[in-house]
């Protein structure tokens, strides 16, 4: 595999793993209904049509070099906004991390030593070049869509798809009320992963992130359909952490009877995989700014 494929690869699947991000610890929500599976539909689309459209005029915007000082107040301004932003979801991102493994997977430990452990976590993964985060992110992202895949299928024939069928169209306000629940988690955070990878000035990079969202969308699509399906809407929005649940019923004869380490580990690659991306653009667009400040004395 050559350098440029490998890029090209790895840019793909740390989109992919940040779409999937916390969504897939805390998805469904608990407005979860009958409808929710269209709802999902509609805002992934509107994702990847998003995605299409932004990418480049993100590209451009980043990678433009403001003439007159009020330009550069502008541009100053806009990169704070996004880096605060993007401050605010990676606080988030550790949040529902922290939230998980305290209830699931650490019960019994202290909440401090936890955080630690996380923070710290957090911290080497940042110490990382944007390069080593693409190697990683080549294992780490075949992994997750070989586990999302195995387990949908796997668990298959346990499905009721009365849980997903809609025989009557929604009411607008029933529909657009579903959506808005979704919409602040799954397309906002789009736009500091687009400065992400524009700060990089690559075309090919624009198109393989395309290609790793639409990649993420499908494979959180999976997830949630899966709980969903398997749990029905009600109990999957009941439920804190529903994919955990799903992937806890799945069992491989009398040798393995959980599998639940493997939610576990998809659960922590996704999340920190999305907090370094959004803390290294926070990083990179500082740099970017201060760049710009000796020169706004200059007309």
């Amino acid at each position: 595999m050559t350098k440029s494929v490998k890029n090209f690869s790895g840019v793909s699947a740390v989109c992919t793993l940040y779409v999937l991000g916390s969504l897939v610890i805390t998805a469904p929500f608990k407005s979860t209904n009958r409808y929710t599976f269209l709802e999902l539909i509609i805002l992934a689309l509107a994702g990847i049509l998003t995605s299409l459209a932004a990418l480049p005029l993100v590209r451009k915007f980043v990678n433009f070099t403001p003439k007159s000082a009020f330009l550069r107040l502008v541009f100053i301004a806009v990169c704070i906004a996004v880096s605060v932003y993007s401050l605010f979801c990676a606080a988030e991102t550790f949040k529902d991390l922290l939230s998980f493994v305290k209830t699931v997977v650490l019960p019994r430990t202290a909440g401090y030593i936890i955080c630690a452990v996380l923070f710290l976590s957090v911290i080497w993964f940042s110490t990382k070049t944007r390069q080593t985060l693409l190697k990683f992110s080549l294992v780490f992202g075949a992994f997750a869509v070989a586990v999302i895949i195995i387990f949908f299928v796997g668990l298959f024939e346990n499905y009721d798809f009365d849980n997903i069928i809609i025989k009557n169209l929604p009411d607008f306000e029933i529909l657009t009320s579903g959506i808005s629940d979704y919409v602040f988690q799954m397309l906002f955070p789009l736009f500091p992963l687009f400065v992400f990878i524009s700060l990089d000035n690559k075309k090919s990079h624009s198109k393989a992130a395309f290609l790793g969202v639409i990649s993420g969308f499908l494979m959180l699509l999976l997830c949630i359909a899966g709980s969903i399906l398997l749990f029905g809407p009600d109990l999957a929005g009941e439920l804190d952490f529903a994919y955990s649940q799903f992937i806890s019923t799945f069992t491989v004869g009398r040798l393995f009877t959980r599998l639940d380490f493997f939610a576990y580990f998809l659960f922590f690659i996704t999340s920190i995989s999305k907090i370094w991306v959004l803390g290294q653009t926070v990083k990179e667009l500082l740099r970017l700014i201060s760049g710009l400040f000796p020169l706004l004395h200059r007309r």
